[in-house]
């Protein structure tokens, strides 16, 4: 599994906690780096979304939810097999308005938005393969516009 602290993308040969982004391997030990996820803040979030050009899948969290704690890595695998789609992480403590606009009740949630508008959702934890199979789902329903 990927090391993974929300938002925070670890290099897997290194551990290196910021290898920054150089042409997608690690500036400290030029190990390729798994997908970024992006941690979004209230000044972006829209931004982000609405102007994304490929579906973005949103992980609200909050640093005391252990479930959250366990989704976070399984979260960040995803990315790594779903390159088509973007990935994103929100921390609810911190971004209270989105959380209420977003109507997140329960932690975690997954969101899945494709151009700027919600497709489906769903909340707890579940094994990578369910995630994968959810996001499949989910991508099939963009692509059909419902």
């Amino acid at each position: 599994m990927s090391d993974f602290i929300h938002g925070l993308v670890r290099c897997p040969q290194c551990g290196c906690a910021d290898p920054g982004r150089n042409g997608g391997t690690c500036a400290n030990c030029g190990e390729l780096l798994p997908p970024a996820v992006q941690a979004l803040s209230a000044e972006d979030f829209d931004l982000r979304l609405g102007e994304a050009e490929r579906p973005t899948v949103v992980h609200f969290w909050a640093p005391w939810c252990g479930p959250c704690s366990v989704m976070g890595p399984i979260f960040a695998d995803a990315a790594s097999y779903r390159r088509d789609l973007g990935f994103a992480t929100c921390n609810v403590d911190e971004e209270e308005a989105i959380a209420a606009r977003e109507d997140i009740a329960n932690l975690p949630t997954l969101v899945y938005y494709a151009g700027g508008r919600e497709v489906g959702r769903i909340s707890g934890t579940m094994r990578l393969e369910a995630l994968l199979d959810w996001l499949d789902r989910q991508a099939a329903v963009a692509r059909r516009g419902v």
